[in-house]
């Protein structure tokens, strides 16, 4: 029986099931990786459009450029400058590729039968962002682990991550609006064993943090949809909770509730993608509050980097650097051997530069493995290969 949100979910183990899986789990536990890649796609906006004419894709883009600006900053809201507004007047400037496709709708609510794909230019994107003095948010994001729960008359059920469904597409199309990546529990074996559905219906924060060992994440997310007949008309919520690794117990909690007549058996699209886009909004602030870097004027950071081995490490080494959005300027100072000496004009403090550069893992603080404390860190060991 399909839930009244229609989500095509299939109901987990539950009584005995749960015994023999605790005992299969005692002898095979599987780790598994989450999405830790950098998000390209983060220049890359799809817009419906009424036509093929000018007037109509020169809106398209300016709609596409405010996106890429939302995902880049982090902030729900682009503040208004003579550098954004001349950047919105002309968004021709910045993409440098559009593509129409046929039919494929962004929202199952979209009736248009046309949309238009922007490829946008990430260097001319990020020194127009660095003239408006806007914060730049890092394209390499760690996904986000996401626990729902759907409560209907039909029971209860977990979100899994073989799932489909409008939740399931107005929560991953809300993600990508804003830049971020969402990733769903298995519910497998493992999974079973820890958490039930009335785990993440109660908040029961330690199971779900512990389940969520093996998906290696940064941060999980917690929520619940409802639906209630309340005198001929259905009520749905919707809440969702943050939670930061290690356990921040009281993360930011965000709420929304909507009343539909009695005769509409569903919400709309439209209404289901104002409750998604608070989930989405909750995970883009707990990533954001660590890893935006604020505009203010480019220090000069000094490191020494090992591991550079070869010709081709060395220029492996340098686009990578030359390509991150926080690195405004590269240059080499000493060449010594396998190791070379560079400096890094940057906006990031040095703290928050070091954690930045460690989280993806090509480059890594030497110096933190020897005990010395970041901040003081001056030693990276290269970790990337070759190109």
């Amino acid at each position: 029986m399909r839930s009244a949100l229609d989500i095509g979910m299939t109901c987990h183990w539950a009584g005995l099931g749960r015994v023999i899986l605790a005992v299969s789990s005692l002898l095979w536990s599987a780790p598994v990786l989450a999405e830790r890649e950098r998000s390209d796609n983060l220049y890359v906006v799809t817009k419906s459009v009424a036509d093929q004419g000018l007037a109509s894709r020169q809106a398209a883009a300016t709609e596409a450029l405010l996106e890429v600006l939302t995902r880049l900053t982090g902030l729900s809201s682009i503040p208004r400058s003579p550098v954004i507004a001349e950047a919105l007047a002309r968004p021709d400037q910045f993409y440098s590729k559009f593509v129409y496709l046929e039919k494929p709708r962004l929202a199952s609510s979209d009736q248009r039968g046309m949309s238009l794909s922007f490829t946008f230019d990430q260097p001319a994107i990020v020194s127009m962002m660095r003239a408006a003095k806007l914060p730049i948010w890092w394209s390499f994001r760690p996904a986000t682990l996401v626990w729902v729960v759907v409560d209907t008359p039909a029971g209860r059920n977990i979100v899994t991550s073989g799932d489909r469904g409008p939740l399931v597409d107005a929560l991953n199309r809300a993600a990508r609006e804003r830049g971020v990546t969402l990733m769903f529990p298995l519910m497998d074996l493992e999974d079973a064993v820890q958490v039930a559905a009335g785990d993440v219906w109660g908040n029961f924060i330690r199971p779900l943090a512990a389940a969520s060992e093996r998906y290696q994440v940064e941060q999980f997310l917690v929520g619940r949809f409802s639906v209630q007949e309340i005198m001929g008309q259905r009520l749905y919520s919707g809440d969702w909770q943050l939670f930061q690794r290690p356990l921040v117990p009281d993360g930011p909690k965000v709420s929304l509730s909507m009343l539909v007549p009695g005769g509409q058996q569903r919400l709309d699209n439209a209404d289901l993608e104002r409750m998604t886009a608070r989930a989405a909004d909750a995970v883009a602030r707990g990533i954001v509050d660590r890893d935006l870097v604020f505009a203010r004027e480019g220090k000069t950071q000094a490191f020494e980097v090992t591991g550079v081995t070869t010709l081709p490490r060395y220029k492996a080494l340098l686009d990578y650097l030359v390509q991150l959005e926080f690195v405004e300027h590269v240059s080499v100072t000493a060449l010594r051997g396998q190791a070379l000496d560079i400096q890094l004009i940057t906006s990031a403090e040095r703290v928050q530069l070091l954690r930045l550069l460690n989280l993806e893992g090509r480059l890594r603080s030497a110096d933190e493995l020897s005990g010395r404390g970041q901040a003081t860190a001056r030693r990276l060991e290269w970790l990337g290969g070759d190109p």
